[in-house]
């Protein structure tokens, strides 16, 4: 076997001790997630376009549906703020500033963002972000109350990359489960169109990550839960 240089052990010895700050700090990372949407929940403004209010029939059954998509979009919202750390980081970027992701910048070609999986996780949480708001929003406006985040969540601890892709995999796929479900138990309107378009949002995200994961990234013709 092949002696390592002295460079190789300390970069070695770098990641081992990044991988553990990760695991130690993950808790904190996700109750500051929870923190901040359950901060931000009393100050979404109702979206404009949608004309729900509590009187509407069927309020009460939308909101319940609204909160359960909700309390998953918390779930993705925290393991995307604790896991992003863990994955491979740009060459010389400084680190973002603490608090609500920025939003994505459209004119920067994602592919061109090296490495691609944390470009895209970074994308990925400001639109989780924003998914949270636009169903407290909502939900407000339906005259209902917002549910709010859990205290922590339970995380994957291995802390590899493909490990990592693979468990925001797999949580992207309950969400699109959950809103294909919604969509077909929410009447025509509205509400069901936002909800459809946060669906196509979480399609988008499946395609990506099962790129990272050396996968087909569009494998039918349909979107299912199975991809």
């Amino acid at each position: 076997m092949a002696r390592r240089s002295r460079r190789q052990v300390r970069d070695v010895d770098a990641a081992r001790r990044s991988r553990r700050q990760v695991l130690a700090r993950g808790g904190s990372a996700v109750v500051g997630a929870a923190a901040l949407l359950a901060g931000c929940s009393d100050k979404t403004p109702p979206p404009s376009n949608i004309p729900l209010t509590k009187n509407t029939p069927g309020s009460r059954q939308d909101v319940e549906i609204l909160n359960r998509l909700l309390a998953i979009e918390y779930r993705a919202v925290a393991a995307y703020t604790a896991l992003i750390p863990a994955l491979p980081q740009p060459v010389n970027v400084p680190k973002p500033a603490p608090g609500p992701p920025p939003p994505p910048n459209p004119n920067q070609p994602l592919l061109l963002r090296i490495p691609l999986a944390v470009a895209a996780a970074r994308d990925f949480l400001g639109h989780e972000v924003a998914h949270s708001g636009e169903l407290q929003g909502i939900i407000t406006q339906a005259g209902g109350t917002p549910v709010k985040p859990q205290a922590s969540y339970e995380l994957t601890h291995q802390l590899g990359k493909f490990e990592i892709i693979r468990f925001l995999h797999g949580i992207e796929q309950e969400q699109l489960a959950a809103y294909l479900h919604a969509v077909s138990s929410l009447p025509a309107g509205r509400v069901r169109g936002a909800v459809a378009a946060i669906l196509a949002n979480e399609a988008q995200h499946i395609s990506i990550l099962r790129q990272v994961l050396r996968m087909s990234p569009a494998p039918s013709a349909l979107v299912t839960p199975a991809q």
